[in-house]
């Protein structure tokens, strides 16, 4: 954690051996670490400059701390600095969205927001963890955290309006093995939004069969050329896009694994 710290401007600090650069000097100071903590390791890297940390860190949070509760400062500094990094997400390393809610207690996020912001980070096909105690929460607690469950080879998520000036973020994922996408459509602001979504645009069909998608759950909506979320404020709207008329099998995750969602 903080590993900014050890990265100092060479001309502002006066350093024993002057013959390195400051990225030299860190970079020796990582490969030192990666050493001892040898190859089989997984290195979630936590507050620290990209660049120098290119082929050390397995993993690489990429915003402010996540707080239980909905803030600018902690959730929407989230969603924009994830969307914004998505492009070298599993490229560079996993990107790392800082910790996911799924608890309801102790938190002063509602059972729609942390719905909303699980499956945001999940979505993306980064590192998804949390240090919710899994034995004090409730049914439907542990179905969103089972339906976070990452797939085990890495993938990521498209943006299809990438850094767009619209009210709606919208996120697509592929499945290889069921031929189906999702496709999460959340509303981080503070007013009611409906915002049509062509297909075209999202999976590259001009039709397909929807189905609205929870864990464990889904409901046809027959096919359709476009989708049309209507979301309160700080909710989503999850879809499961079909070429034939084929639900999401039970147990598939929002993540891409196969897990038995019912405690």
């Amino acid at each position: 954690d903080f590993m900014d710290w050890g990265f100092k401007d060479a001309t502002h600090v006066q350093r024993y051996d002057r013959d390195q650069t400051s990225v030299q000097a860190f970079r020796a100071v990582l490969a030192t670490i990666r050493e001892a903590i040898g190859p089989e390791s997984h290195w979630l890297a936590c507050i620290s400059p990209y660049a120098p940390f290119l082929g050390f860190a397995d993993s690489m949070r990429v915003g402010n701390d996540n707080s239980p509760r909905w803030s600018a400062g902690s959730t929407g500094n989230m969603l924009a600095e994830s969307e914004a990094c998505q492009y070298f997400n599993n490229v560079w390393w996993q990107n790392d969205p800082d910790v996911t809610y799924v608890r309801h207690f102790d938190t002063q996020l509602s059972r729609r927001e942390t719905a909303t912001l699980a499956c945001w980070q999940t979505i993306l096909g980064g590192s998804v963890n949390t240090s919710d105690p899994l034995d004090r929460l409730d049914a439907e607690g542990l179905r969103l955290w089972r339906f976070c469950r990452p797939q085990e080879t890495p993938w990521s998520a498209e943006l299809p309006r990438y850094l767009a000036d619209e009210p709606l973020r919208v996120a697509v994922r592929r499945y290889d093995d069921t031929a189906g996408w999702a496709v999460l459509a959340i509303n981080p602001t503070n007013q009611p939004v409906t915002q049509r979504l062509e297909l075209a645009g999202l999976i590259g069909q001009d039709a397909a069969y929807a189905f609205a998608w929870a864990p464990g759950t889904s409901e046809p909506l027959g096919r359709v050329d476009a989708l049309l979320p209507e979301l309160p404020p700080h909710g989503h709207a999850l879809y499961y896009l079909h070429a034939e008329d084929t639900p999401p099998p039970a147990n598939l995750t929002l993540g891409g694994a196969r897990e038995p969602l019912e405690p």
